[in-house]
């Protein structure tokens, strides 16, 4: 109900929140060509790709003996 809500007032009420004829939803999806280094993350290297996981999991350990050690 509120995902409705949302899309239909957004629709509707565009022209309030941004201006009357104003072109900022056609420039929105501008893509720069000194940003085409993103779209090749994919081909990076494994460890990179899994560098936030690998920290996140180390990081849970490391919090979870801190906390053992004091309780």
């Amino acid at each position: 109900m509120l995902s409705f809500l949302s899309i239909f007032n957004g629709y509707f009420f565009s022209d309030l929140f941004i201006g009357i004829g104003s072109d900022f939803f056609n420039t929105t999806l501008f893509l720069n060509s000194q940003h085409y280094s993103i779209l090749n993350a994919e081909f990076q290297n494994s460890l990179i790709k899994n560098f936030p996981f690998l920290f996140s999991i180390v990081f849970i350990i490391f919090t979870i003996t801190i906390y053992n050690q004091f309780i």
